[in-house]
């Protein structure tokens, strides 16, 4: 009898007290959820990105990512799903079909294409063949955590940031005065604009230096959503052994996406 209420109490405290309690906030931002053969990964959907949003939902909606498996993961860095052609044969795929739902969307990079542990974003081809950033129309990744960030990376890629800001501002200052829309020079156009030197928030700058991320693929790749919960199964994902190619030895599939607001 003893050894029956053990273990009975050993229960309550492994799943009372073995994981991190959701707030009703955080449940509320849970877009969709998900669920792999390792666990459940919530997610927020960013409404600054509504295109890919909602094709994610039409995805989830069509059963698009079921048994879909991760295809590339490289640890301290991401994990990415999303080809349909795996559900049929891996690792290997069969290059006649389509990697995807046949089409793309265009890009929707802001402030918010930051690239901090938890992120979720759209993979698509490199600038060479994709100039204007488009993303893939269903593969996806899930930024993992890294080594810390030093100040001075994040220093340099706000520099960066700031100088493509002011590279497009110049190219409409350019146009203007070629238009006869503006007669002044480049620093007061640009000042009636209320530019501003691009600085990370206090939080993200914060979430670099103790989490990592993927800084590199900042303000280039459309971010559309992040982890509400789930971060130790992306951790599990991660540090999965892969070959050459960054394959997964094993599959590890999506069984369900699920939208909490339909159930």
């Amino acid at each position: 009898m003893w050894r029956y209420m053990f273990i009975l109490i050993f229960l309550v405290f492994i799943f009372g007290c073995g994981g991190s309690k959701i707030s009703q906030e955080d449940l509320n931002r849970i877009d969709v959820v998900i669920v792999t053969e390792l666990g459940e990964i919530s997610i927020d959907l960013f409404d600054e990105t509504p295109k890919h949003r909602d094709n994610f939902l039409k995805l989830a909606r069509e059963d698009f990512y079921d048994s879909v498996a991760f295809h590339r993961i490289i640890d301290e860095f991401v994990i990415q799903a999303g080809d349909p052609r795996t559900r049929e044969s891996y690792p290997g795929v069969d290059p006649k079909k389509d990697n995807g739902p046949g089409y793309q969307l265009p890009a929707e990079i802001g402030s918010y294409s930051v690239h901090i542990p938890g992120r979720l974003a759209a993979a698509r081809q490199p600038d060479s063949l994709n100039a204007e950033k488009r993303s893939a129309g269903s593969q996806f990744y899930i930024v993992a955590e890294s080594d810390p960030i030093p100040n001075r990376v994040i220093d340099s890629m706000e520099n960066v940031r700031t100088g493509q800001i002011r590279g497009r501002i110049y190219e409409a200052y350019q146009k203007a005065i070629h238009d006869g829309r503006y007669e002044g020079d480049f620093e007061s156009y640009q000042s009636s604009l209320g530019f501003e030197e691009f600085s990370y928030p206090v939080a993200e700058r914060q979430a670099y230096r103790e989490k990592g991320g993927a800084i590199s693929l900042d303000f280039s790749y459309t971010v559309f959503g992040e982890v509400v919960s789930g971060m130790d199964v992306v951790k599990t994902i991660s540090l999965t052994a892969t070959d050459q190619y960054d394959r997964p030895r094993k599959a590890i599939r999506i069984l369900d996406v699920r939208i909490p607001t339909q159930e």
